[in-house]
C-alpha cells in the first residue's frame, strides 16, 4: 500500500533513539519494559522510531477514547495494520475502514448472534472433552502452550470451516505459524527462503485449501459452521459476500481466534497455577454445575472463571498495542499530529494505570466484580478486544472456548507449576511464557 511522505514528529515528546536503528533493538529485546520506560520518561503520548519508521504511542484511557471513538474518521485501521498484516490478511475485518468496514461487519455479525453462538458450543464441547481426557495420558509436566494452540486451531476449524482437521491440523498450524512469523519480520521482501517469502507461500496454501472447502461444502441441509453461515448470510440491507471475501474473512478469523485466545488462555492457566486461592474459587464454581457438559446458557453462570480470564487479559493482553494511521492532520490533547502518522494505543500500559487499577501488577480477578468493578471507572480502561467500531466480534466466542475448557479442566485436575518455576515472558508476536508453560496436572480424587 502506498503511503505519503513520512511526517515530521520532532515537536512531540520522545526521541528517535540510536542512529539508523532507532529503538528497534530495545523494542525487540524487551518490548514490555521498553513501553513502560518510554511512558515513564515522556508521559502518556510519545514518539519513537522502530523498524525505521517514526510513530506515536498513546497510553491512557482518555487517549484511547479519542482514538477509538473516531467520529471524524481520523484514524485508519486499514493503514495502521497494513505494514504488519496487509500482505497476509488483506481482506480481514481489521484491514477495512469506515463505510466499507461497516458493511462487512453487518454481514459478519450474523455469525456471532446468540443463536449461532449456541450452535458453536455443540461443535466445540466434544473436541474439548477429548483434549482434556488426553491430558491425563501425558507425562508431567505438560507444555500447555502448544497443547492449547493445537486444540484451539481444531475447535476454530470445526466452528469456522466445518471440518475435522485430523492429521491436517499440524500442517495448517505450521502454515499459520509461518504466516505470523513472516508478518513480524523486519525484512519485508519476498527473497527466496526468507521468512517473508515462506509466509507468502504459506498464505497461498491456506487460501487454496479454504476455497476448496467452500466449493465442496454440503448445501443440502443447514449447517452450524461459520463458513456456511457467512456463505448464506444476508444483512438487513441485502448485502452478502462473494467467495473471495468469505475466504479472506475465514482466514483472518482463524488467525485472530486461535492465536490470541491461545495467548490469553495460556496466561490464564499460568495465573491460576500460581494462585491456588483463585484456582479453588474457579473450581468451586465449575463443581457447582451438575455436569461436565454445558449448554450455551450455562456459561453466563461461570462468572468467577470469566473474571479470572478478564484479569489475565488485563495483565497479559495478547495484542500489546493497537495500530492506526492518521488520515489527516489533527490535535490530541494539545499535541499536533500530522497526517499519515503511525499511531499505537499501548494496551499493556493502559491496563496497569494506577489511577484506574488498584495494585495494578497483582492478579486480583475480583477487581471486575462488584463492589470494586474497577473496569467501569473508564469505558476505555480495559482493551484486550479493542474498542469503538472495531471492537472484536469474537469476544463472546473467546469466552465460550475458555469457559468450556476451564470448566472441564478444573473438574478433573489441580494445576501447579514445577518447584522453583518463575515466569519468563515472550511478547512477540503474541505474549506467552517463553518456555511454553510446563504444568503439572494432578488428578482430583
Amino acid at each position: 500500500m502506498a503511503t505519503d511522505q513520512a511526517p515530521d514528529l520532532r515537536h512531540l515528546p520522545g526521541d528517535d533513539g540510536a542512529p539508523l536503528v532507532g529503538h528497534t533493538l530495545q523494542f525487540l529485546r524487551d518490548p514490555y519494559h521498553f513501553a513502560f520506560a518510554m511512558h515513564a520518561r515522556h508521559g502518556p503520548l510519545f514518539r519513537s522510531r522502530i523498524f525505521f519508521e517514526r510513530g506515536v504511542s498513546v497510553a491512557s484511557p482518555d487517549f484511547a477514547e479519542r482514538f477509538f471513538v473516531d467520529k471524524d474518521e481520523l484514524f485508519s485501521s486499514r493503514r495502521g495494520w497494513w505494514t504488519l498484516l496487509g500482505d497476509f490478511f488483506p481482506g480481514g475485518l481489521m484491514l477495512r475502514d469506515f463505510a466499507e468496514h461497516r458493511v462487512h461487519r453487518r454481514v459478519m455479525q450474523v455469525a456471532f448472534r446468540h443463536q449461532a453462538l449456541g450452535g458453536y458450543v455443540d461443535l466445540i464441547d466434544p473436541l474439548i472433552a477429548r483434549a482434556v481426557d488426553d491430558l491425563g495420558r501425558r507425562s508431567p509436566p505438560v507444555a500447555m502452550y502448544p497443547f492449547i494452540k493445537r486444540l484451539l486451531l481444531d475447535t476454530a476449524a470445526a466452528v469456522f470451516v466445518g471440518v475435522d482437521l485430523g492429521a491436517e491440523s499440524d500442517r495448517l498450524n505450521r502454515d499459520f505459524v509461518t504466516v505470523m512469523h513472516a508478518a513480524a519480520t523486519p525484512v519485508r521482501r519476498a527473497i527466496p527462503l526468507t521468512p517473508y517469502w515462506r509466509g507468502l507461500r504459506a498464505r497461498r496454501r491456506l487460501v487454496t485449501r479454504f476455497h476448496e472447502i467452500l466449493r465442496r461444502r454440503d448445501t443440502s441441509q443447514p449447517r452450524q459452521d461459520m463458513l456456511s453461515i457467512l456463505a448464506d448470510a444476508v444483512s438487513e440491507e441485502g448485502e452478502r459476500f462473494g467467495a473471495d471475501e468469505i475466504v479472506e474473512h475465514i482466514l483472518f478469523l482463524l488467525m485472530a481466534a486461535h492465536d490470541t485466545t491461545t495467548s490469553g488462555l495460556t496466561c490464564l492457566l499460568m495465573c491460576l497455577a500460581r494462585s491456588p486461592e483463585w484456582q479453588e474459587r474457579a473450581r468451586a464454581e465449575a463443581m457447582a454445575l451438575p455436569s461436565d457438559h454445558l449448554a450455551h446458557d450455562d456459561l453466563a453462570g461461570l462468572t468467577v472463571i470469566w473474571d479470572c480470564f478478564r484479569e489475565a487479559l488485563r495483565l497479559y493482553p495478547p495484542v500489546r498495542s493497537i495500530p492506526r494511521r492518521t488520515t489527516r492532520a489533527c490535535e490530541i490533547e494539545g499535541h499536533a499530529i500530522p497526517a499519515n502518522t503511525p499511531m499505537w494505543v499501548n494496551t499493556e500500559v493502559n491496563h496497569r494505570d494506577p489511577s484506574i487499577w488498584t495494585r495494578p501488577d497483582d492478579f486480583e480477578p475480583d477487581r471486575f466484580a462488584e463492589p470494586r468493578a474497577e473496569h467501569r471507572r473508564h469505558k476505555f480502561a480495559w482493551l484486550p478486544f479493542g474498542g469503538g467500531a472495531h471492537t472484536c466480534l469474537g469476544l463472546q466466542f473467546s469466552r465460550i472456548e475458555v469457559s468450556l475448557f476451564l470448566h472441564r479442566l478444573l473438574r478433573r485436575y489441580r494445576l501447579r507449576v514445577p518447584d522453583g518455576w518463575t515466569p519468563r515472558m515472550k511478547y512477540l508476536p503474541f505474549v506467552r511464557p517463553a518456555d511454553d508453560l510446563p504444568l503439572i496436572l494432578e488428578p482430583l480424587a
